[in-house]
């Protein structure tokens, strides 16, 4: 016998959600590759170069804050969409569902990130 709509539906949404959760998941490895790269870059300039101990010392808030910064408000983004749901904001006015939801939050979390570190820095 035929599937019922209910339950075609239900398998759909069902596999919108781990596809969503495997796309949320890879992009977190992707970045944690990539980061690992740099850092191997990053630790091997800095055993070799100088001139580079020299700059990251007078600007290691822009050199290892700014994108750690990046990644800490991508990962509270994540766990909060994953826990609430989907992210919806309104504020002045402004309404914001979709996708725009999570880049805001993303946006708003960065720059409180970035402006903790220009405080204490």
């Amino acid at each position: 016998m035929g599937k019922t709509e209910e339950e075609i539906l239900e398998s759909g949404e069902n596999l919108v959600k781990k596809s969503r959760l495997f796309l949320q998941w890879g992009s977190v490895a992707a970045l944690s590759s990539i980061g690992a790269v740099f850092v191997l870059i990053f630790i091997g300039s800095s055993l070799t170069d100088v001139r580079f101990n020299e700059i990251l010392y007078e600007h290691l808030a822009a050199a290892i804050g700014v994108p750690l910064s990046a990644l800490t408000a991508l990962a509270l983004v994540m766990a909060l969409e994953n826990v609430a749901g989907n992210i919806e904001l309104e504020t002045f006015g402004l309404k914001f569902k979709g996708a725009s939801g999570p880049i805001i939050m993303w946006v708003i979390c960065f720059l409180a990130l970035v402006a903790g570190i220009k405080a204490l820095w």
